[in-house]
């Protein structure tokens, strides 16, 4: 991967066709370290074919996965791109506000984005982002 990756992680939320171009077009690019794709059922697909980095089940292991992948570094900068459907995003800016809590000090998030179809859902939904509303910019495909 390219050393001028401006992110240490991409963390894509759905690893189906939308969310597993994403990490695609971001490998290509080299503009992450590490392509996370957190995804009970197609992230082995997408690490099988090459278009994640890691797979993981939950949000929760973010912090985990960057301790291990960035271990040398003392910082791990962490973008999410939500590319599941519109209807899981309540529980997923849950997960996310809990996951805020769970990063070391050296462990940020910079951005997250959905690429949700509609939109009064999403932005209802991201008051369940807590201290991470701030670092959302809704977005659309």
């Amino acid at each position: 991967m390219a050393s001028t990756a401006s992110l240490d992680v991409l963390a894509i939320v759905g690893t189906g066709f939308m969310g597993a171009s994403i990490a695609v077009a971001a490998k290509r690019r080299g503009i992450a370290k590490h392509v996370i794709g957190i995804d009970r059922q197609s992230a082995q697909q997408a690490l099988s074919l090459g278009h994640i980095d890691v797979q993981a089940e939950s949000i929760a292991q973010l912090p985990q996965l960057c301790s291990q992948r960035l271990a040398q570094d003392n910082r791990c900068t962490i973008a999410i791109v939500i590319a599941s459907p519109v209807n899981t995003y309540s529980q997923i800016f849950s997960e996310l506000s809990n996951l805020s809590q769970m990063l070391k000090a050296s462990q940020s998030i910079t951005w997250i984005t959905d690429i949700g179809s509609t939109k009064s859902g999403v932005l209802k939904a991201a008051n369940n982002l807590g201290n991470l509303a701030s670092a959302f910019v809704s977005s659309h495909p």
